[in-house]
């Protein structure tokens, strides 16, 4: 390679580098309310109402970063999530009064999570523990729910319903899965309250980043 041709290149390979689109953050997106007529709504129109909403807010959510946003520790330190973030993570986020969200991160989850084939080297738990209302992270329901988890998990934190809502993370509980740059490479609502069904959606999660069990 001559030098005149090595002097060429060099200013492209500093283009394409500088070049590269940065991944956005989350876009917030509320979930609209349906409008209903004056003969009410069918269970038919509700559910492709929610279907929209849904695909509206995950379309503004994977493939996006986590935003820059605080969260408490047991201590009531401050710290930033993405900042917690250095490896493949389980983002999980409930309300502290969600039965499905206190049964799936509590007994669901964790069943799932401590299978001997998983490989827990490979990637981290984040659990937030969501206030809402007139809840303060001193709230009584909002500390036992938080200790409660902090005896499974590593990583507990609280976290205010404006910031949750941020992540997008609405509803009793939400599951985000990012990678290690904090990029959402899965976004679902709920849990299907089915053991065998959450398995088989932790396993297409890994999936996504090639991290089977072993």
């Amino acid at each position: 390679m001559t030098k005149r041709f090595m002097i060429f290149l060099i200013p492209i390979l500093l283009f394409n580098c500088a070049s590269e689109p940065e991944v956005p953050l989350i876009v917030q997106t509320s979930f609209e309310p349906l409008e209903v007529g004056e003969f009410g709504v069918t269970v038919q129109q509700s559910s492709e109402h929610s279907s929209i909403q849904f695909d509206r807010i995950k379309k503004n959510t994977l493939h996006h970063r986590i935003p820059d946003v605080p969260v408490l520790d047991l201590q009531n330190g401050e710290l930033r999530l993405p900042d917690l973030i250095n490896k493949p993570t389980f983002i999980l986020t409930a309300d502290s009064d969600c039965g499905i969200g206190l049964m799936y991160m509590l007994e669901f989850f964790p069943e799932i999570w401590n299978r001997p084939m998983i490989d827990k080297a490979d990637f981290d738990v984040i659990c937030l523990v969501k206030t809402y209302g007139e809840q303060t992270p001193n709230s009584i329901d909002v500390i036992e729910f938080r200790d409660e988890l902090d005896a499974i998990y590593d990583n507990t934190f609280i976290i205010s319903e404006e910031n949750a809502l941020k992540m997008n993370a609405m509803g009793g509980v939400l599951t985000h899965f990012v990678d290690q740059h904090g990029v959402v490479k899965y976004y679902g609502i709920g849990s299907t309250m089915s053991l065998e069904s959450d398995e088989k959606r932790f396993d297409y999660i890994l999936s996504l980043l090639n991290l089977k069990s072993i």
